[in-house]
């Protein structure tokens, strides 16, 4: 009965030490580093669905990813595939005279680890060919249509950070300051 009570409390001084050893040496969300991204910073970003000028619509939300981490000072502040919101700004559909189809994709922001938004400058434009000269000014321009213009699954996008943006900890509590300025 003595050896059952000893092992017991041996298994818990064991798990409880590792807790405290995990706590103190991993990165609790609470001890968070000051990082901060420079305006212009690249970011590249890859489409994970496709959007074709035939059945997309205005203010349509298309979804990227992140292709790799973004890194300061040697901390992950976005990870890879993390998603990326871009809007649909503008559709052009097909028309007669080899008219083809537009589309065109804006950027905002991206989320950082810690929730924080961080601005972006991003903008996607797809066009199809411009109509031939002859097919344009010709009476028979009107029966040939365009083609439809596809955004394809994995087209890469490199957006650029829009403004520096930085977050820092305050020695006093554990609320995390965050700043963005404007250059």
């Amino acid at each position: 009965m003595k050896l059952k009570a000893i092992a017991g409390g041996l298994l818990s001084l064991f798990l409880f030490s590792g807790m405290v050893f995990a706590a103190e040496g991993g990165q609790s969300p609470d001890k968070q580093t000051a990082w901060t991204l420079t305006k212009g910073t690249v970011i590249p970003v890859e489409a994970i669905e496709s959007v074709s000028s035939k059945n997309c619509r205005k203010g349509q939300k298309v979804f990227f990813k992140l292709k790799s981490d973004v890194k300061s000072e040697g901390e992950i502040i976005i990870p890879a595939n993390t998603l990326v919101e871009a809007t649909v700004i503008k559709v052009k559909r097909t028309g007669p005279w080899d008219s083809s189809g537009e589309v065109d994709l804006v950027f905002s922001e991206i989320k950082a680890k810690n929730g924080q938004s961080v601005p972006i400058d991003g903008k996607l434009d797809v066009k199809g060919k411009k109509p031939n000269f002859f097919v344009r000014y010709s009476l028979l321009g009107v029966l040939i249509a365009g083609r439809n213009v596809t955004v394809e699954k994995g087209t890469t996008v490199d957006l650029k950070v829009a403004d520096d943006v930085s977050s820092s900890k305050t020695k006093e509590n554990t609320t995390e300051g965050i700043q963005a300025t404007k250059q």
